[in-house]
């Protein structure tokens, strides 16, 4: 394996773990701001956070998703990455509707469900999971390989070449 597919695994690992902690990072802010809300009676942040935060998380889902269908060297790696971090999320949410066996209640399993189950069904976080999902999916399903080597500027469907 070369250096440049590599760190483009690294890269995506990264890029992948910083999208959830952000994601989470929102999530604990809109809880924040919305005890801040229930209790000043000022609605004024959450709901511009509500509207705005949506259209932004949207589009950098799409541009990601862009990058990685058009540039990415190797997107079978990087779509197996991407689905392994988003089952992770969609399996805790899943885990939310049935409950933990008793020997595995004082595990780590366990402390990251408490963690994660505050959240609510509208949280980033598990949106992002299923976008991570469905993208690795998508990623792995694909038949072409691309290089990167030949980017070609057809983008129309009824071109003259």
């Amino acid at each position: 394996m070369s250096a440049k597919i590599a760190s483009s695994n690294f890269v995506h690992l990264l890029v992948v773990i910083v999208s959830i902690v952000v994601a989470y990072s929102i999530d604990k802010a809109v809880l924040v701001l919305q005890d801040y809300a229930s209790n000043t009676f000022h609605f004024t942040y959450i709901i511009t956070f509500r509207l705005v935060v949506p259209i932004f998380a949207a589009l950098l889902i799409l541009a990601l998703a862009w990058y990685l269908f058009r540039f990415v060297v190797s997107p079978r790696k990087t779509a197996f990455i991407y689905v392994c971090f988003g089952l992770l999320g969609v399996i805790s949410f899943a885990s939310n509707f049935v409950s933990l066996p008793m020997f595995l209640r004082d595990t780590f399993i366990s402390q990251f469900r408490a963690s994660l189950s505050h959240l609510g069904f509208g949280s980033l976080y598990y949106w992002l999971s299923c976008y991570l999902l469905v993208l690795g999916i998508v990623g792995l399903v694909r038949k072409k390989e691309f290089d990167g080597s030949s980017i070609s500027n057809d983008l129309t469907p009824h071109s003259t070449r």
